[in-house]
């Protein structure tokens, strides 16, 4: 490896940076993030408002959708191993039993049809978002920022600001659907979600324990957002 001169390049070794963020993994990162972004909301999310479907089915089809695309993107661009494997241990076995003590309160409402459409819909926001965020997306930036040798003792914290504020910036699309100043909370909100689910990812080794937190923090508000509004926004 090429020592950095920080006299010329500062203390990060920032131009030395740059130009190894502009090689080709850091190329195929911005093309996976522009490309998934043009194609979900310039294709896909205009195609369904022109469909006579129920908001909860267009919901459905537009996160599935979305899950289908980030696989696809990631095969041809960023190549990224999704990890869920789950070690069957003793905190995983309390983890697993804490979601399912979290989920029983609303098994006792009615109708149960409720619960069922909720947990379909809430599951799959949680994976779409975590797969693209952070299977893909913090995966990515960690292994440019940390395996390049460039900013080592910073990349991780880096990293997980990037995907965090990405993740923000995602939810700025809500306003068509609630104020501003809502908007803007929730923003702020899902940047410290975001954080959280990151440093958990980065603990595990594992998305299916980010996907399961995002779940269960997502879970209580569509539920009861799908009884009194017609257009829910979840983080």
């Amino acid at each position: 490896m090429v020592a950095l001169d920080y006299d010329k390049y500062g203390v990060f070794g920032l131009k030395e940076y740059m130009s190894n963020f502009t090689k080709n993994k850091g190329i195929r990162l911005l093309s996976f993030i522009i490309i998934e972004k043009a194609l979900e909301n310039g294709v896909l999310v205009p195609l369904i408002l022109k469909t006579s479907l129920s908001d909860y089915i267009g919901n459905l089809v537009y996160k599935s959708v979305e899950v289908l695309l980030v696989c696809i993107l990631n095969i041809l661009l960023t190549r990224q191993c999704i990890n869920l494997k789950i070690k069957l241990t003793a905190k995983t076995g309390a983890w697993l039993l804490i979601m399912i003590l979290c989920l029983v309160p609303f098994m006792n409402f009615k109708p149960i049809n409720n619960f069922l459409r909720a947990l379909v819909w809430t599951l799959l926001v949680a994976i779409a978002e975590e797969l693209l965020f952070r299977g893909v997306i913090l995966k990515d930036l960690l292994n440019l920022l940390i395996r390049s040798g460039h900013l080592k003792s910073h990349g991780v914290f880096i990293a997980i600001t990037i995907s965090s504020l990405l993740f923000s910036v995602e939810h700025l699309t809500n306003i068509t659907n609630q104020s501003g100043v809502a908007t803007i909370c929730q923003m702020i909100q899902t940047f410290g979600m975001g954080t959280l689910f990151a440093a958990l990812y980065i603990r595990t080794g594992s998305l299916f324990y980010p996907i399961s937190l995002h779940f269960l923090i997502d879970f209580p508000s569509l539920y009861f957002a799908q009884s009194y509004l017609a257009k829910p926004s979840v983080a």
